[in-house]
């Protein structure tokens, strides 16, 4: 017989009291799973929790409420905690949770519930499917207490070179990228298209990923324009390609300083970029610095 079917058995006993007087040891309680949570949901589920609370509308479907009046579990093989003790009479809402053996979320509901003088109940909570985060990698799950122990990690990486393997969808890693090789730290990717892989320096940085002589981020081997003092002129790698033009800086250190194509005896990078028409006072506007 699934857990799922095991949680109609009420938990809890209320016993009679004397000269009319009610006494109790706890509340009856009910928990099922809906009729549409899959059967696989209600296998997995290993232990529930069962809170009083003041009203459902302070309850967050999947997390344990912070102002629960009293609070009660049962697990599979049928152990439990104390009963939720009887509350005064007035109206309240009956929370509960199922987790798994990691420790997830599985299910959960609210339902809101009148707590009468004469009949304290029972009463009945039905949980809807539920996908909570269980515990991390590394963690360990206590069906004692449905609590994870352990440091753990959302990033398994074997390479320590902040990238992942995958699992968890790389949520505790520095990039959700998948690492291609998680045994060498010096492979993993290239995110940013410049032929260098991100991890080469031990550690995913792409902005460190390889030699970068303009300091754009993008490393040499893939960068079409090496122009080390941004004035639009690269230093000749790869033949200038991505540049403002094709003529070589003949100082990639100075941004005033490049070229003269327009040979006017005035630096095309006059201006602190590569601009042959702006190369200096032109009272023609010729285009011909009148140097």
């Amino acid at each position: 017989m699934g857990f799922a079917i095991l949680l109609v058995a009420i938990v809890g006993s209320p016993t009679a009291g004397c000269g009319g007087e009610s006494g109790a040891e706890g509340l009856s309680v009910a928990v099922t799973f809906a009729p549409g949570v899959p059967r696989a949901a209600r296998d997995e589920a290993v232990r529930v929790e069962v809170y009083l609370v003041g009203s459902c509308d302070s309850a967050v479907m999947g997390d344990r409420p912070e102002d629960a009046l009293d609070s009660m579990f049962v697990l599979r093989d049928g152990s439990a905690g104390p009963a939720i003790g009887i509350p005064e009479p007035g109206q309240y809402g009956l929370y509960a949770v199922a987790q798994d053996s990691n420790c997830a979320v599985v299910g959960a509901g609210c339902e809101p519930v009148t707590i009468e003088v004469e009949s304290p109940g029972p009463l009945s909570v039905e949980l809807g499917a539920f996908s909570g985060d269980g515990c991390s990698v590394g963690q360990a799950c206590s069906i004692e207490t449905g609590d994870c122990s352990g440091s753990g990690s959302d990033c398994v990486d074997q390479d320590s070179d902040g990238l992942g393997d995958g699992t968890l969808g790389n949520a505790g890693c520095v990039d959700t990228t998948t690492d291609s090789n998680d045994s060498d730290g010096t492979v993993c990717a290239d995110t940013d298209g410049d032929s260098c892989d991100d991890c080469s320096s031990g550690f995913f940085d792409p902005s460190d990923d390889g030699v970068d002589m303009d300091g754009d981020g993008i490393c040499d081997a893939g960068d079409v324009c090496v122009d080390g003092d941004d004035d639009g002129l690269g230093d000749g790698s790869g033949g200038n390609v991505g540049c403002s033009d094709a003529t070589t800086d003949s100082n990639d250190s100075d941004g005033t300083v490049c070229a003269d194509t327009d040979s006017d005896s005035c630096d095309d990078c006059s201006s602190g970029f590569f601009d042959p028409s702006d190369d200096g006072v032109d009272m023609d506007g010729d285009g011909i610095c009148d140097a």
